[in-house]
């Protein structure tokens, strides 16, 4: 896949299309009913399932995603990001699980509360660039494992 200045994936193919399609329709959903709606509610899927996804395209589909959602919501952009990339998963039968954590961010003179969203799949953080960071933050809350 190619990449403009800012490492910002640049679409080639029908395939990719789709892709991006599917990134900017569930990221606008994900941020849209976490606004209006219970976390729960917003995660959910439903009973419709499609054909899972290759690794290779689920790699393209987080970073569209994550381009998107920088855009979307500059201030929360891994709750946006996780939530979004939940439902496509999960949707394609993926066994991916939505976290929520906090921590203490001793950066700050007060030591304010500091959250973050991510995924997991099989217990281990999924599609996060810095999976080591995750051991700091307390789980709030998570989708049960289907």
């Amino acid at each position: 896949m190619q990449r403009l200045a800012g490492n910002q994936p640049v679409v080639t193919t029908p395939r990719d299309l789709w892709l991006l399609c599917l990134a900017v329709a569930f990221s606008i959903r994900a941020f849209l009913m976490i606004r209006l709606a219970t976390l729960p509610r917003a995660l959910h899927v439903g009973s419709q399932r499609q054909a899972p996804l290759s690794e290779a395209d689920i790699g393209k589909l987080a970073r569209y995603t994550s381009a998107v959602v920088r855009r979307l919501a500059p201030d929360n952009r891994c709750l946006y990001r996780a939530a979004g990339l939940y439902q496509i998963l999960r949707r394609h039968g993926h066994p991916v699980r939505f976290h929520l954590g906090l921590r203490r961010d001793s950066t700050h003179a007060s030591a304010s509360l500091q959250g973050h969203a991510w995924l997991s799949c099989e217990g281990r953080p999924y599609l996060e660039a810095e999976p080591g960071r995750l051991c700091d933050f307390v789980e709030t809350y998570s989708t049960r494992a289907e």
